[in-house]
This record gives structure tokens, sequence and C-alpha cells, in this order.
């Protein structure tokens, strides 16, 4: 997002101690080449005395990358470091294509995400207020959450009718809106550029340049479908996700907690959000997909190493991760080294089949204890389903079924005499010990709820 990435870009340079010189772009639209070569000249003094040049909205001026390969092609013959411009942009795709074609050779590029959940206060009730406010950090860091919310209100007017424009795109703002807000209902989906056409009176094509657009200017992810043979039928339409969770509410007109939770979008929004939050601490040389077959067998998040290993994560909300047989079916299919399950609790522990549920708080090993409340949970919340099915059936055949044959196979005299008898001896020893005090999930409830600050 633009604003977040001048300002952490900023920050890469505040506490080093070379002297550097900042050039802010945007209040000079228009510039002479003259004037760039006069201004941008390592024979300046201006220049020659600052190890670290800060070049601000250069997409703003293309002129400058011609410019700038001319200073860094003399700076290398003279013994020059590399490093000595850092160039900032709010739109990657003019900022990319001109840099790549221009400076091939003599730049890297390095995307600036948003603010993500490893740069705040680590905690349950932060987090949440990250996923409802987004990234921006003039978002996040509102009084309120109206004011965060007139905030991105005000920046996706601007960005559509302002700042898109400028970029030479000639998409009418309101059929961008249109199309934003759909993307918005759909989020997490698989992109179906004929539904989406037909509903903004367009042809595929243009969704489809649509879709470049937005994801050209960071706003939008394509998550691609896996390409490996597994001799199934695979889904390969892309899914879509908008970035910021944030702006998905904005467009959706949710304004406060209390109607996220009762919105439809709610799972998909915290999976997009877990989703960027992963892809971000993502080294570059790892490739994020996604699983799907026909028969039924679906992945949210699958991450495939340089040396072929495959790790799968399944995103869910919710205090009890639940994963459907989809998950399994796909597990059978890649065979990945490890599996996980990110969901909203507070604790991370193993599941069946070599899958570990992982907490969006938790970072260390699982707990122990942690294990032993889920299991003991798990127990209590199945008594009261067993106690209601067992009501209605004497308890003459509740003895005679499980405990006569097995007293009879013992050599014991009389069974069915001695069946009721043992059958109260095992609930009195185990039963007390299952019925373990559930873990107290209120307040994390409550909090969800509540006004962020």
């Amino acid at each position: 997002p633009p604003c977040c990435q001048k300002s952490q870009a900023r920050s890469l340079v505040e506490d080093g101690r070379s002297t550097k010189l900042k050039l802010g772009l945007q209040s000079k639209p228009l510039f002479t080449r003259e004037w760039l070569r006069e201004v941008i000249n390592l024979d300046d003094q201006l220049v020659r005395q600052h190890e670290l040049v800060i070049l601000d909205e250069i997409q703003r001026v293309p002129e400058l990358f011609a410019v700038l390969r001319g200073l860094i092609d003399r700076g290398r013959t003279r013994g020059r470091r590399a490093g000595h411009f850092l160039l900032l942009g709010s739109a990657s795709l003019d900022l990319i294509r001109q840099s790549s074609e221009t400076l091939a050779g003599r730049v890297a590029h390095c995307e600036l995400a948003s603010l993500d959940i490893l740069e705040v206060d680590n905690s349950l009730r932060t987090f949440d207020c990250l996923w409802f406010r987004g990234g921006f950090p003039e978002s996040f860091l509102a009084n309120d959450d109206e004011q965060s919310f007139a905030w991105r209100f005000d920046f996706i007017r601007t960005y559509l009718e302002r700042d898109i424009p400028q970029l030479g795109s000639r998409i009418p703002a309101e059929t961008l809106r249109r199309f934003w807000m759909m993307l918005a209902h759909s989020q997490g989906a698989l992109l179906n550029a004929a539904r989406l056409g037909s509903g903004l009176g367009v042809s595929g094509q243009m969704v489809a340049r649509y879709t470049d657009l937005l994801v050209d200017l960071l706003l939008e992810r394509r998550l691609r479908p896996l390409h490996r043979n597994v001799g199934k039928r695979l889904v390969r339409s892309p899914k879509v996700y908008i970035r910021d969770s944030g702006i998905v509410h904005t467009l959706l007109g949710i304004s406060q907690m209390e109607a996220l939770f009762g919105h439809p979008v709610v799972g998909p929004s915290w999976e997009g959000f877990v989703l960027e939050t992963l892809l971000g601490v993502l080294p570059d040389n790892v490739v994020p997909s996604f699983y799907r077959t026909a028969a039924g067998a679906e992945i949210d998040l699958v991450l495939e190493f340089p040396d072929g290993r495959l790790w799968t994560i399944e995103i869910k909300l919710g205090l009890v991760p639940k994963v459907q047989r989809g998950f399994y079916l796909a597990m059978g299919d890649l065979q990945p080294e490890r599996s996980f399950v990110v969901y909203s609790g507070e604790e991370r522990y193993p599941l069946a089949q070599n899958v570990e549920a992982i907490s969006h708080l938790c970072n260390g090993d699982p707990d122990p204890r942690a294990v032993n409340v889920r299991a003991a949970n798990s127990w209590r919340s199945g008594l009261e389903p067993m106690r209601n099915t067992t009501a209605s059936i004497p308890p003459r055949f509740l003895v005679e079924c499980p405990l006569v044959p097995l007293l009879s196979l013992l050599g014991l005299p009389d069974p069915q005499l001695l069946a009721p008898a043992t059958l109260a001896g095992i609930t009195e020893m185990y039963v007390p010990a299952l019925l373990v005090k559930e873990a107290s999930v209120e307040g994390a409830e409550k909090g969800r709820t509540e006004n962020c600050f």
C-alpha cells in the first residue's frame, strides 16, 4: 500500500549514520531533462556530500530513470558502492516496468506491505483491531472505528478518482468501484470473469484487465492453483483476494465489529487477512498456491519449497479448528511434509493425521497443558449429547449390551447380576475425571465485539 511503502522505506535510513538527501518529486510534476541532470549529478556538491539519495514518488517523473542509469554506470566506474539511490513509489506497475526496462541489472525491488501482526502488539484485541481496520497506518492508528472507517472511505474515493487516472488508466472510476465491491463480496473465491463481466456490463477480457490493474497496484492478490501432476482433475482458475482487510470491510459498508461477525464475508475476510500475514514473511523462493479438485479435495494455501517439499495450511475462523474431509483428501493427494490449521484460538497443539493446530497468537512449541485441556473439553462436549441419546433407553440394555458378554468371557458367575455393579464402579471412578472444567472463552468473544481502542 502506498502510505506504508513510503513510511517504512524512509525508516530504513532513519537510524543510519550516513548522511542522506531526500527529494520529494510529488510537488513538482514537470521537470526538464537539464534540470534533472543538474539536481541529480555526482559532480554536484549537493549530492556528492550525501551517501544516500532518496527519491520519493519517482513514478511521477519517468524521465529520471534514464538519468539514473547514466549516474549509476558512472559511479560504478569510479568504484562507488551500490545503494546510493533509494527509489520510493506508490504505483508498482509503472515503477517496476520503468525500472526494469531502464535499470535492468542495476536495481533490486523490495515490496513493503502494510502493517502485520509482527509489527503490532501481540494480543487478541490488537490482532482483531488490525484485522477489522486493515494495515494502513492511518486506519489502524485512528482514535476510534468511526475515524478509521472515514479514512478508508476517503482513501478509496481518492484512489479511484485521482490516483488511478494519473497512472494513465482510462477505466471510469465508478466502474472500477463497482468491480472492487464485487470482489469484496466474493473475497477469496475463484475468479469468474464471465460472471463479473455480466454484472458490470463488460466483457471477460475487460474484467481480466481490471484484475491486472488492481494486482499491479498491490491492492489485490491473485493466488494461483497448484500445478502438479497428481492424477486428479484440478481447478485451474485463480482465487482473488483484496489484500487489505480494512478495505474489504469499507467496500461492504461494515463500520463496526459486531456487523462484521454477522456478515457472510467474515470467514473469507479472516482467510484473506491470515493469508497476507503468512505470505508477508515467506522467502522469495517459496511459491504459494492453493489446491482444489473436482472431487472436493481442497487446501487454502500450499507452500512449495525449491527442493519440492510441500507444506499445506488450512485457515479457519473459530476457537476450535474444524477441518473438513476435503482437507484430508488433499493431504492424501499431495503427501505434504507438514500440515497446519491456523485458527483464531489461543493454543497450539497437534491434531489427528499429522496436522498441527496453530493459533494466530502462538509462535512457540505446543503446550502440553493445552492439549490436555482441549482433550478434556472434547470429552465434555460429547457427554451431553450422549446423555440425551441414552435417556430414553432402559438401563437394562445399557448394562447387558457392553458388559454381559465381557463378563461371560472372563468366566465370572451370574454376569447379568454383576453388570450393574460393574458399570456403577466404572462410572464412579472415571466419569468425574472427564468432567474437566472447560476453559473460559466468554471474555475473548466479548472482546471481539468491543471497539478496538
